[in-house]
């Protein structure tokens, strides 16, 4: 062979040689990113469903995941309110609010319109651009988080308030507000976040439900009162209308996953079981025993006045969290062994709702459940149905006043006496703290709608309406003309000074949560 004819052969097998070394040498690179970088998605807990706490202070949020051996998986925060730039602010994500290593990602609650914006201009769509912007702001860093708009819709004090007149327009700005969020952010979840119990601004707030495609999760933010959560009171929030498996058998019908985004002890009211492990173990167990269903859990690690909600204030409930998790973990590995079918389901970006519905939700008459806690109703498995081609949305059933629950018995027999007497305090500073306890309950009551002058909760008090019928779809409701809500109901809400949801020295979010 002539010089030349090697020269082109050992340049040939070069040319040949190269790319396989360097896909090599790649696909290396590839693995040791995999192992170094963990995705997401992995929850760093070994728990069947992410599970974190709310924090917007990176120290704090250690000390809690040493507190319960086990790191978090979520982290619940709360952007500025006050404007559009304010909201956009990305303190919540930095390193003082987010702990170093942290893998997990975010439940972002974000007021459905700013303080200087407004329910009907939401509706519009004046603030589509902006929520895109969050989205893309958001998805930058955690493109499979938890997005809850607008959340507790159904009570009276937040800006969003939805009621029988604007119930429409709530839906279509929480509409908007998830479509411009999936834009900026294919993999975002949205989660449709109700309080627990009915609300004193609207009757039912399934009425305010945008549509299963707009919706990924459906959760209930849940704290230790009215009633406190002893025996009897857990028994009562459980089974109640709109109470925690109403909620649950409301997510299954819709094919959607489950969330408690905000829970806690609440010892900064009377009307709460104060340092209340029971309030804990019911939590954990119940979520344990649902873990198929279960997304994502946040524990209020609040420490402000209004709340003391933290397991660092509150020793006993402390001590019962660690305690009960481990077995939650347990029950939660049981409950999911047969259902991997449905483990995907409101847990990743692309989990959206298609043609695919499963059964109607449960009427709204005041029929007890006919199971127990953590068990199956007779002939449910525990998971959703597939959902098929052929399959439609089967819609919601007519709403009227002969369907909608019967009020609860008020706490007539219910005392003022604040929760802890000091017997070794002279009569006139027990006097002076019977005094101070009472404002604080007098301030709950208003503050949830309640009139101060009588004995209804917030689980009691609703406006009254005419009744409201579903459309074809069963999705989007029509209230019919009726009485206004209550005016007791519409009262204004209170802003505490100091750090607190909204961070640095802004207004606390309005408060109880």
């Amino acid at each position: 062979m002539t010089l030349p004819a090697r020269l082109f052969a050992g340049l040939l097998a070069l040319l040949l040689v190269v790319p396989s070394i360097a896909l090599a040498l790649a696909s290396a690179r590839a693995d040791d990113s995999a192992q170094a970088a963990p995705e997401r998605s992995a929850r760093a807990s070994g728990l069947a469903w992410h599970s974190g706490v709310f924090s917007h202070d990176a120290a704090q949020t250690t000390r809690f995941a040493q507190a319960r051996g086990r790191p978090v998986d979520v982290l619940a925060v709360f952007p500025s309110r006050d404007s559009w730039e304010a909201i956009l602010q990305d303190w919540w994500m930095s390193p003082s609010a987010v702990p170093p290593g942290f893998t997990g990602t975010l439940a972002v609650g974000v007021p459905l319109f700013p303080d200087d914006g407004s329910l009907a201009a939401a509706a519009a769509g004046t603030d589509d651009a902006r929520w895109e912007e969050l989205g893309r702001l958001i998805a930058s860093r955690y493109p499979d988080a938890w997005m809850r708009p607008g959340w507790e819709m159904n009570i009276p004090n937040w800006p969003w308030a939805a009621t029988p007149e604007n119930v429409e327009q709530y839906k279509a700005a929480f509409r908007r507000a998830a479509t411009a969020l999936r834009r900026g952010g294919p993999g975002l979840r949205i989660v449709f976040n109700p309080n627990e119990g009915r609300g004193a601004s609207l009757p039912d707030a399934r009425l305010a439900y945008p549509g299963d495609d707009v919706v990924d999760v459906i959760g209930i933010d849940a704290y230790d009162w009215y009633p406190a959560y002893d025996a009897g009171g857990w028994e009562e929030h459980r089974t109640k209308d709109q109470g925690w498996d109403f909620w649950a058998d409301f997510a299954r019908s819709r094919g959607k996953k489950f969330a408690v985004p905000e829970w806690g002890v609440m010892t900064g009211s009377p009307e709460s079981g104060g340092d209340n492990p029971t309030y804990i173990r019911s939590v954990l167990e119940w979520m344990g025993a649902h873990a198929d269903l279960m997304a994502f859990d946040a524990y209020f690690e609040e420490t402000q006045d209004y709340c003391r909600c933290a397991l660092s204030q509150n020793p006993r409930a402390a001590a019962e969290y660690a305690q009960v998790l481990p077995r939650a973990a347990a029950a939660s590995a049981a409950s999911t062994a047969s259902v991997a079918s449905v483990a995907s389901m409101g847990s990743t970006g692309g989990a959206r709702a298609t043609a695919g519905a499963t059964a109607a939700p449960a009427p709204l008459g005041d029929a007890e459940p006919d199971h127990t806690a953590g068990e199956p109703a007779p002939g449910d498995s525990g998971a959703p149905e597939a959902a098929t081609e052929d399959s439609t949305d089967e819609p919601m059933e007519e709403l009227t006043e002969e369907d909608s629950p019967e009020r609860e018995p008020s706490r007539e027999g219910a005392t003022d006496e604040p929760l802890t007497q000091p017997s070794d305090l002279p009569s006139e500073q027990r006097a002076d703290a019977q005094v101070e306890q009472q404002a604080k309950r007098q301030a709950d009551q208003r503050w949830l709608g309640v009139d101060p002058g009588d004995r209804e909760t917030e689980s009691t008090r609703a406006p009254t309406s005419a009744p409201a019928t579903y459309d074809a779809d069963g999705l989007d409701t029509v209230v019919g003309a009726g009485e206004p809500p209550s005016t007791g109901a519409m009262v204004q809400p209170t802003r505490r000074p100091g750090r607190g949801l909204y961070g640095r020295e802004e207004s606390s979010r309005l408060l109880p949560p």
